[in-house]
This record gives C-alpha cells, sequence and structure tokens, in this order.
C-alpha cells in the first residue's frame, strides 16, 4: 500500500514541475514577443523617419540642384558680359590713344600753321594794311586771300611784278615745310565773258581755273615747289565773298585764295 502512495506523489510532483517549468516558459516567450514587438515598432518608426528625411533629402538635392543650375547660368552669363566689358574696354583704349593721336597732331598742326600764319603776316603786312591782302583763320588751317589787282596786270593772266614779289614771299614760307600743302583755288565775279574772249574762256570755270593755273605755275616753276603739295581748285562766281551787285563787291569777288593746311607729317 505503501508503494502506490510513494509513486502517486512522484507523479504528481512531476507533473506540477512540469507544470511551472511550461508556464515560466510561456512567460519568458511571452515577454519576448512583446520585446520583439517593440522592437519591431521601433524599427518601423525609424524607417518611416528614415524615409521622411530620405524625401527631404531628396527634395533639398533637388533644389541644391535647381540653385546650382542657376548659379551656373549666372555664372556664364557674367564670363560673358566680363568679355563684352573687356572687349569694349580695348576699344574704349584704343579709342583714347587714337584721340590721343589726333591731339597731338592737332597741337602739332596748330603750331606749324600759327608759324607759318605770323611769318606771311609779316611778310604782307604792307599789302594787308591796303586790303589787297587778307589772311583768313580756319579750323586747322589758314587761307591767304589776294585779289586779282595784286597779282595780275589789268586785262591779263600774266602776273606782275608786286604779285610775283607775293607769291615769293609766301613760297619762301612754305618750302622748307614739307607736310604744309597748299590749295589754289580760282574766283571770279558774276560779268559774264566778253563776246572777244569766251573762246579762250567760255565762262568764268575756265577763267577762275586759268587764273589758279597760273599761280600754280609760278609757284612750282619759280618758286620750286614741290608740285605734289600744291593742288586747284575753281569756283566761277558761285561763291563771293561779297556781293556782286557792286563794283566794289564785284572787285573783291575777282581773288585767288591759297589755303595752306598741314598734314602732320
Amino acid at each position: 500500500m505503501a508503494k502506490p502512495l510513494s509513486c502517486a506523489c512522484l507523479l504528481m510532483l512531476c507533473l506540477f514541475t512540469f507544470a511551472c517549468v511550461s508556464q515560466n516558459r510561456y512567460t519568458s516567450l511571452e515577454d519576448e514577443l512583446t520585446d520583439n514587438r517593440k522592437q519591431l515598432e521601433r524599427v518601423r518608426a525609424e524607417k518611416d523617419n528614415v524615409a521622411v528625411q530620405r524625401d527631404r533629402l531628396a527634395a533639398e538635392l533637388e533644389l541644391l540642384r535647381a540653385e546650382q543650375q542657376q548659379l551656373e547660368e549666372t555664372n556664364r552669363r557674367l564670363l560673358e558680359e566680363m568679355d563684352q566689358l573687356s572687349r569694349r574696354e580695348q576699344r574704349l583704349q584704343t579709342d583714347l590713344e587714337k584721340h590721343k593721336s589726333v591731339v597731338q597732331l592737332q597741337e602739332k598742326v596748330i603750331h606749324l600753321l600759327d608759324d607759318t600764319q605770323q611769318t606771311i603776316q609779316s611778310s604782307l603786312r604792307e599789302q594787308m594794311e591796303t586790303g589787297a591782302v587778307e589772311i583768313v583763320e580756319m579750323q586747322d588751317e589758314f587761307k591767304v586771300v589776294l585779289l586779282d589787282k595784286i597779282l595780275y596786270e589789268p586785262g591779263s593772266l600774266e602776273i606782275h611784278t608786286k604779285g610775283k614779289q607775293l607769291l615769293t614771299a609766301l613760297a619762301e614760307t612754305v618750302r622748307d615745310k614739307p607736310d604744309q600743302q597748299l590749295v589754289v583755288a580760282g574766283h571770279t565775279d558774276s560779268v559774264p565773258i566778253s563776246e572777244n574772249l569766251q573762246k579762250k574762256f567760255p565762262t568764268n570755270w575756265e577763267l577762275s581755273a586759268a587764273r589758279a593755273a597760273v599761280v600754280i605755275r609760278y609757284l612750282q616753276y619759280q618758286c620750286d615747289l614741290d608740285p605734289k603739295r600744291i593742288s586747284l581748285r575753281a569756283f566761277s562766281h558761285y561763291r563771293p565773298s561779297a556781293t556782286n551787285l557792286t563794283e566794289k563787291g564785284r572787285r573783291l569777288n575777282r581773288r585767288i585764295e591759297i589755303i595752306v593746311r598741314s598734314t602732320g607729317k
């Protein structure tokens, strides 16, 4: 009787022990599951946070790319503007140098012309006082106005002694200044050419040109001026210096103008 009781007690003890072990294991697994669920929730939250950060960073990256493209475009435009400004500066510098050269040349020309004009004025002072000769100063040049009575014999194209003296004095003034050019311009009054002279001078055009040519030939052959420095112009009666309605005005219009200008070379 004692032995069956012992077996029963032992069986009960084993069952109790197994029940305790199973309960503990269950509790342990349940705790582990809870922890795993918490970790899973935390990982999911971190994943969501990472996704949010990724989207934010992607948006920032896109913004930075747009800003970079804008900066590159701005930089390209600025480089083009700098290149344009650089070329403009070079052009302005070139223009400035040219302007300086022109100013220096003008100053040289003015100085040379002033010297020549003063010398001619000294040589022709007596004739200037009588009004037969006039010196007119213009921009970068001057002209010597000679009335026909101071140059030619009456009714002739032959230069008389006084006229030769005047032309010789003028030629001596400019002979040693090869940079100075002379333009000899012939002018007449408006009186038509007389019939006995029309075969030689059909109009005042031919007469004004002939008067200028006579002066040029004298300067070239008698005063030894280089003909390359002399040119001829003829204006007939179309550029009067006074009215052609009076004898005094017509007398002033019958003239030779010798324009002196410098090339600055």
